[in-house]
């Protein structure tokens, strides 16, 4: 079954994107495009109606958060956990299109010791300081390449709190060739992380799935972007 409701899917036109497809009648940005493809990996281990709370970090301006806000699935917790000024953006999105009412804002929480997974609505922007006070449980997490922007102390110590809060699996898509590095005359990360890495990173986990095609993307001049599927093993 599709509880959330994959094949239906449109994307907003809030904030008036310039950057859409159309297909069949319905909108897809390359961003919403990818998350559908990654979900659509997800959903040949498992029944989608099993997820019920999905956590993820770098979720942009929250297309992850739409599509499940608009799954036939009811009641699904979705987490996007970012930096400013990015989760303004995902926060104002996420409003415009589920409602003022089913998402809060880091400023809910901000001076709490702990913030409880079952007492948040359906979906919550908060920031990357807040992740050590999230308590609960998750059933998903998802990162989509901005794991590949940061240092891999900074990415172990995300990960950390994703094996804290115990998800059962885990969806990441990078490019296989990696960040480039940093260099006097051009930005870049200073040790980057190549697929591998994770499993390293991950040891209570183990890869079921490492997907191009079709679930990822090669561009025209030759590069990968991968998606691996963990699932939990301990």
């Amino acid at each position: 079954p599709d509880a959330l409701g994959l094949t239906d899917f449109s994307e907003s036109s809030v904030g008036n994107p310039i950057e859409q497809f159309s297909f069949n009648g319905k909108s897809y940005s390359r961003s919403s495009l990818n998350y559908l493809l990654g979900l659509s990996l997800l959903k040949r281990y498992i029944n989608l109606d099993d997820i019920n709370t999905v956590l993820e970090i770098g979720g942009g301006f929250g297309t992850l958060g739409e599509i499940l806000g608009k799954a036939p699935k009811k009641n699904i917790k979705y987490i996007d956990v970012d930096i400013p000024p990015t989760h303004f953006a995902a926060e104002h999105y996420l409003k415009s299109n589920l409602g003022r009412e089913h998402v809060a804002s880091f400023a809910n929480f901000e001076g709490r010791a702990s913030i409880e997974i079952a007492d948040l609505p359906d979906s919550t922007v908060m920031c990357s300081w807040q992740l050590e006070k999230l308590k609960g449980q998750v059933d998903l997490f998802v990162n989509f390449i901005s794991f590949q922007e940061m240092e891999p102390n900074v990415v172990i110590n995300y990960l950390n709190h994703v094996d804290r809060l115990g998800s059962r699996w885990l969806l990441l898509r990078n490019m296989r060739e990696s960040k480039q590095k940093k260099t006097l005359n051009a930005p870049g990360v200073k040790d980057p992380i190549v697929s591998e890495d994770y499993v390293r990173m991950l040891p209570n986990y183990r890869p079921v799935n490492q997907n191009v095609h079709p679930f990822g993307y090669q561009t025209v001049d030759g590069f990968h972007s991968e998606i691996t599927l963990f699932s939990r093993v301990k």
